[in-house]
């Protein structure tokens, strides 16, 4: 163990207390206990937490430490495991890992039969209490088995309506978080790339708009898949808009810009439509013309949710009613061709 870290976060579970065996004597569990760096990634992820923690049944749709308390290396027995080097681990039969990122991050399975309806349904219960988990797009495992959401690192408490300038204070810290932690990926919408340029040049120009564009079709290839006339038609639209709005303002307007006309309440339909289209396209690729037609249905859904210009992307109830429309009109035969992927 490092001796120069002089706090930490030393995570545990309780014993299992209701978990019986067959002849009915209940079954003693050893806790698991992890100790993690104590980082602004962590702080974020324990003040989501004590928000989940008031979601009536949170685990069924949120996974995420039980308890966290602040400690001192000496006070720690043998038994707690410093992870500080580890990129990912196992789950060990018999025992539950608690792991965050940095230093460590999940290695999940996503994909499970009715995934997506619960994906929808536990990211709109995280919206419903004021919450936006921004990260379910990005290529690493945030979430587990049955639409359980986790990782909650670059996630955003939206309690209150932002009207004006006034308002964006904590907004504005917000985005300074995800840069001084190097959160903002790829995956995520093209607005966050917009404000990181601003924040390491000054400034943003009609060039700088129009290369950060063309940059960012290049980078989210899955776009090319519907054809030049529709890449050319979302490129178009997210210059005009971004021109008109983002070109010599400071990074408080951009802020204002990007909270007070609600452009977060597009990230998680974005992030979750981004991760089922590459699912799609490539049912639609490997397919035949019976596959190719019911894969059409969903690309078109997901491909909206994925509009560079904010103003022209649907929300969640957009996406849930979306998707309910397209699984209503289904025969038995076409729901069997996509319930595995779903």
């Amino acid at each position: 163990m490092n001796h120069k870290i002089e706090s930490c976060v030393y995570f545990f579970f309780q014993n299992n207390t209701d978990k019986r065996n067959k002849q009915g004597n209940k079954v003693s569990e050893k806790s698991i206990s992890h100790l993690v760096p104590y980082t602004p990634i962590l702080e974020n992820e324990m003040s989501i937490a004590n928000i989940l923690y008031t979601i009536p049944n949170y685990d069924k749709y949120f996974y995420i430490f039980k308890k966290y308390n602040k400690t001192r290396i000496s006070v720690l027995d043998d038994e707690c495991i410093y992870m500080r080097q580890a990129r990912s681990i196992q789950k060990p039969e018999g025992k539950v890992l608690l792991q965050f990122a940095p230093p460590v991050q999940y290695a999940t399975n996503c994909i499970t039969p009715n995934y997506l309806k619960k994906l929808i349904y536990s990211t709109m219960l995280l919206e419903e209490n004021g919450m936006i988990h921004n990260g379910i797009g990005i290529d690493t495992q945030n979430c587990i088995e049955q639409g359980v959401l986790s990782d909650f690192s670059r996630a955003y408490v939206d309690v209150k309506d932002v009207k004006d300038v006034k308002d964006v204070k904590d907004e504005n810290k917000y985005m300074h978080y995800l840069i001084d932690n190097k959160l903002i990926r790829d995956e995520m919408p093209i607005e966050f790339h917009f404000f990181k340029h601003m924040k390491a040049n000054g400034s943003l120009s009609k060039t700088n708009i129009s290369t950060i564009v063309d940059e960012y079709i290049e980078k989210m290839g899955v776009l090319k898949t519907f054809g030049d006339k529709l890449v050319q038609e979302y490129k178009d639209s997210a210059i005009t808009y971004f021109e008109e709005r983002y070109v010599n303002r400071d990074e408080v307007s951009i802020v204002e810009e990007m909270f007070i006309f609600k452009h977060r309440r597009t990230w998680d339909a974005y992030g979750i439509s981004l991760k089922y289209l590459k699912r799609f396209i490539q049912l639609y690729k490997e397919g035949n013309i019976f596959r190719k037609k019911i894969a059409q249905r969903f690309l078109r859904l997901f491909i909206k949710q994925l509009n560079m210009n904010p103003r022209r992307r649907g929300g969640l109830k957009e996406l849930n009613d979306g998707l309910d429309h397209i699984l209503e009109e289904m025969s038995v035969s076409e729901y069997k061709v996509i319930r595995d992927i779903i």
